[in-house]
């Protein structure tokens, strides 16, 4: 018995490991190779601690909507495993079904690979891919990931504002994730009180950095896309 205990310790530990590896090895925001380095494992713990902040400020809140703390964080430290078994770089913040497809398949394939069968069905698939739960939930994740993109914008813009927005192609494509992530932020505003605590300092901020922009006299490139 203790021997099959050891065996599958080890083989737990082997399994976390190449997880953390494979985290490590996918990089986020490929579509902009001018943006700063960020790995999927990065993505996932700054989620985490998105998430934290967040349902703290819903409990401050008195939790009006029923969140689940346990899914939602469950959910921050796991949704991306799947772009990490993939192997491949994803153009966060827009994929196409496909890529979804892909990395939920990934997803089950490294549950199945590095699990008791028993304990499987635990290890849910994202929030935002799940058919079991609640609409609620989802529009709450769909706000942690809004955020953590225009969170990741504007550390772009400040770091682009230190060296005078000397590469204009940064500039113009973090303006443009900050921009079209606003309309989705306030419609999430009007329903969650943790959102409503956030986006009037990302309002604020991006005003200050387009302001401090508009001094330079430059002019921007059409975004990427």
């Amino acid at each position: 018995m203790k021997a099959k205990s050891d065996k599958e310790i080890i083989q737990f530990e082997d399994w976390c490991r190449k997880t953390i590896e494979s985290l490590k090895g996918v990089r986020r925001w490929s579509f902009k190779p001018e943006a700063s380095e960020e790995n999927v494992l990065e993505h996932m713990f700054k989620t985490a601690l998105l998430v934290w902040k967040l349902l703290s400020y819903e409990m401050l809140a008195g939790n009006p909507h029923n969140l689940s703390r346990a899914d939602i964080l469950f959910c921050a430290i796991t949704h991306d495993i799947g772009e990490g078994c993939t192997g491949v770089d994803h153009p966060a913040p827009t994929k196409i079904r496909q890529n979804e497809e892909d990395e939920n398949h990934a997803f089950h394939r490294h549950v199945k690979a590095g699990l008791p069968e028993e304990i499987q069905n635990f290890f849910p698939l994202p929030i935002d891919q799940d058919e079991d739960i609640d609409e609620v939930h989802k529009l709450f994740w769909k706000a942690t990931e809004k955020l953590g993109y225009v969170y990741f914008a504007l550390a772009e813009l400040q770091d682009e504002e230190k060296t005078g927005f000397s590469n204009l192609r940064r500039v113009a494509n973090f303006f443009h994730v900050a921009k079209y992530e606003k309309d989705s932020i306030m419609q999430l505003e009007k329903k969650f009180f943790s959102v409503r605590k956030l986006a009037t300092a990302i309002y604020e901020e991006n005003e200050r950095l387009e302001s401090a922009f508009a001094t330079t006299n430059q002019t921007l490139p059409s975004p990427d896309r």
